[in-house]
């Protein structure tokens, strides 16, 4: 019943705030994730993040805004900004983004803060690979975080409760945000699947690594506020 009426009060937060807009959003209580998107008239706009927030942080409080990331793509082209507010122990990650292709997108942490469009291995490859300063494999990188969903109007809106990382140690490692042409699959490869590349079933080492999420789309570099 609470779950219920949860999802009632949600509901109607969000009609309320957006009447005559397209509206599509996902939630998961247990999760604390909710990938939201609303129309945008001029450039990145949220008209529900006060509901979204609420909802995140638990209690109408997100935490402090302690670092921050502004996505660019290879043209250079502003495409969104990355958030993140310490809460706690936690840390609650506030993604926005538009202009990117319709669909899942992975969505990192990467080693080095660099965003170099014309990086001779690749736009943004001097990012160098997932944050993982425990050395695991993908998906328990420190770095892994929910994909950003866009919507057919190239826009995504994203809000995840994290416990992997500080915005503090983020700040300390100098690191940077990507967001990947493709989705991630998390390596989530079941052994029925044989890779080309290895003699044994299962993910390979490079699904271990990335997710198989491709090309760089935008990166910014984690600064603060």
């Amino acid at each position: 019943m609470k779950k219920y009426l949860f999802a009632v009060l949600l509901t109607s937060i969000v009609a309320s705030g957006c009447a005559g807009e397209n509206q599509s959003s996902e939630t998961n209580e247990e999760g604390g994730y909710i990938n939201n998107q609303s129309v945008m008239d001029h450039g990145i706009q949220s008209d529900h993040t006060e509901a979204v927030e609420t909802f995140a942080g638990g209690a109408h409080d997100i935490g402090e805004l302690q670092a921050k990331a502004e996505l660019k793509n290879a043209a250079d082209e502003p495409v969104g900004s990355v958030s993140f507010f310490a809460l706690d122990e936690q840390v609650i990650v506030k993604a926005e983004v538009k202009n990117l292709e319709t669909g899942f997108h992975g969505f990192h942490i990467h080693d080095n803060g660099v965003c170099e469009a014309d990086a001779e291995e690749g736009p943004f490859m001097s990012a160098g690979g997932h944050y993982n300063p425990a050395v695991n494999p993908h998906d328990h990188h420190a770095g892994d975080m929910p994909p950003v969903y866009v919507t057919e109007n190239k826009t995504g809106y994203l809000v995840a409760k994290l416990d992997r990382f500080t915005p503090a140690q983020l700040l300390e490692d100098d690191v940077a945000v990507i967001v990947h042409e493709d989705a991630d699959n998390f390596a989530n490869i079941p052994d029925r699947y044989q890779s080309s590349e290895q003699n044994e079933p299962g993910p390979d080492v490079q699904t271990l690594k990335t997710g198989d999420a491709g090309d760089r789309a935008a990166c910014g570099v984690v600064t603060k506020p």
